[in-house]
C-alpha cells in the first residue's frame, strides 16, 4: 500500500443535482487531508502530497495497536463553538498548539493494506464506518450522509455552513481527477486577489480605490 494518493476533486456546481444515484454531506472548511495508518503509525498527507503530522497531527495519537493499514480521505479542522468549522481558527492553530483539532473522514482508499479505490463509493462507505469504529480515537469522525440534498443544505445554510457535497454512490475513487462524480456547492463565494497598490482620497487620505 503506496502511503499517499493523489486526491479525487470535486467539480464547483451552482446547484445540487437530481437523481438517486446522489447522496450528500456537509462541506466542511478545513484542510484536505489523507489519514494514513501503516504499521500501526499515523500520518497525515496534505492534498499535495506533503507529510503535515507535525503540524496538524497534535489531536492523534501518534500510534494505534492491532489495527490493520489503512488510508482515509477527510479534512481536518479546527471548530467553533457552536461545533461548527472555522477556517480562521485552523490557520491559527498552525501556530497555535492549544487549539484542538478534529479529522472529518469521508472516504477510504486502502483497508487491510489493499487499495479499494475501484469499488463504488457506496461500499468504500461501508468499509470507511467499519474502520473508525475499529480504531476508536475520539478526533477521528465519520461525515454522515443523506439522500435528502436539499433538506440539508438548508438546515447547513441556516447553521452557517460553508456548503453541501453531492457525490455519485455507484463511482470508484478517481485519483488525481476533478470529476463530475463528485460536485460542491457554496452557499457564498470566495475570491482571493492580489493587491498590487492603491489611490488614496485626496481630502482625507483615506483608501479610495485599489489597484
Amino acid at each position: 500500500m503506496s502511503e499517499f494518493t493523489p486526491c479525487q476533486l470535486a467539480t464547483p456546481a451552482r446547484e445540487l443535482p437530481s437523481g438517486s444515484n446522489f447522496i450528500f454531506e456537509p462541506k466542511f472548511d478545513g484542510y484536505r487531508c489523507q489519514l494514513v495508518i501503516k504499521d500501526g503509525k499515523l500520518r497525515l498527507f496534505t492534498r499535495n502530497g506533503l507529510d503535515w503530522t507535525e503540524r496538524l497531527g497534535r489531536s492523534l495519537p501518534e500510534s494505534v495497536c492491532e489495527t490493520q493499514d489503512c488510508a482515509l480521505d477527510g479534512e481536518i479542522c479546527a471548530l467553533d463553538q457552536n461545533g461548527r468549522p472555522d477556517f480562521g481558527l485552523l490557520c491559527k492553530a498552525l501556530s497555535n498548539k492549544s487549539v484542538p483539532l478534529t479529522y472529518f473522514a469521508f472516504d477510504l482508499l486502502a483497508c487491510s493494506g489493499e487499495r479499494i479505490t475501484s469499488l463504488p463509493l457506496c461500499a468504500r462507505k461501508e468499509r470507511l464506518a467499519e474502520a473508525i469504529s475499529s480504531l476508536g480515537i475520539e478526533s477521528v469522525k465519520l461525515v454522515e450522509h443523506t439522500l435528502e440534498g436539499d433538506a440539508l443544505a438548508e438546515s447547513l445554510k441556516n447553521a452557517g455552513w460553508e456548503g453541501v457535497m453531492a457525490k455519485d454512490h455507484n463511482s470508484p475513487y478517481q485519483p488525481g481527477v476533478r470529476s463530475p462524480a463528485w460536485r460542491k456547492v457554496k452557499f457564498t463565494r470566495r475570491q482571493e486577489f492580489i493587491i498590487a497598490g492603491w489611490r488614496p482620497d485626496k481630502k482625507t487620505n483615506a483608501v479610495k480605490s485599489i489597484i
